[in-house]
Formats: C-alpha cells, sequence, structure tokens
C-alpha cells in the first residue's frame, strides 16, 4: 500500500489504533500521506471483549472531512460493524467472498448469540453481484 502511495496510484491508508506507534512507524506513513489516529476510548463489546467504539471512530474520521469510508478486515470486523449495537452507522457494504471454508475452523462470519436467543438480521437492499475470479463482490445497502 505504502509503495502504490509513493507511486501516486493510490492514497496512503489512515491507521485506527489504540496504541501509539513507533516513531519510524509513523514517519513512514506521513511520507506518503497516510496518518496514524490513535484513540484511547474503550468500549465493550457483547462479548465482553475491550475495543474501541466504532462511533468514536467515524465521528474522528468525519470530523477530518471524511464523509464515506472503506473499512478493511474479516469476519471479526463485519460482525462488529453490523451487530445490533453498530448496524445503524452502516450504509451499504462491499464484501469479497472467496473460496475458503466458512464456519468453525474457517472464517466465521455471523454474530454471537447467547443459546436460546435470536438477533435481527442485517438483510441488504438493492443487491449486485460480480464475479471476479474465483471471488465474488457482493454489494448493498442496508438502509433505503
Amino acid at each position: 500500500i505504502l509503495n502504490l502511495a509513493r507511486q501516486g496510484r493510490g492514497k496512503a491508508p489512515w491507521i485506527v489504533t489504540a496504541k501509539t506507534p513507533s516513531a519510524e512507524n509513523a514517519k513512514l506513513l506521513e511520507e506518503v500521506g497516510g496518518c496514524y489516529i490513535v484513540l484511547k476510548s474503550q468500549a465493550q463489546t457483547s462479548e465482553g471483549k475491550t475495543t474501541i467504539a466504532w462511533l468514536d471512530i467515524l465521528q474522528t474520521i468525519k470530523e477530518r472531512g471524511i464523509e464515506s469510508i472503506m473499512i478493511e478486515g474479516g469476519g471479526v470486523i463485519i460482525n462488529s460493524l453490523l451487530s445490533a449495537e453498530n448496524a445503524d452507522l452502516i450504509k451499504s457494504v462491499i464484501v469479497t467472498i472467496a473460496p475458503t471454508w466458512l464456519g468453525q475452523g474457517g472464517v466465521v462470519v455471523s454474530p454471537s448469540r447467547s443459546e436460546g436467543s435470536t438477533l435481527p438480521v442485517a438483510r441488504l437492499q438493492r443487491t449486485k453481484w460480480q464475479q471476479l475470479g474465483d471471488d465474488v463482490v457482493l454489494c448493498g445497502t442496508l438502509r433505503a
């Protein structure tokens, strides 16, 4: 990613973290136009894990003039964003689905739930599918 930014073929990333990066890493990122955003606020997930609250992340980014972002991650990130406490923050999703086994022993993509309880399902509207090689990209909106 940094090489693409150096070549003018892409933008450098903004990395949100709870830990202050080393001066060397911060300098490398800043030299190509990226930055670290260090947020010390913490939130508890429904599973009892400590994390940075998505609302804090998105508000901080909006304060920097960004109205739309791409968030990269795997099943943990997707589940976190689509959880009941965060789903209202998301307007649309673009998910790359690779031919990798899902489920136990593979990529887990479904919110965790207590035995016998149900959670609201994040249902996509206006969906579009695009095959790219072996992968499939799914696009859709969560709200009209």
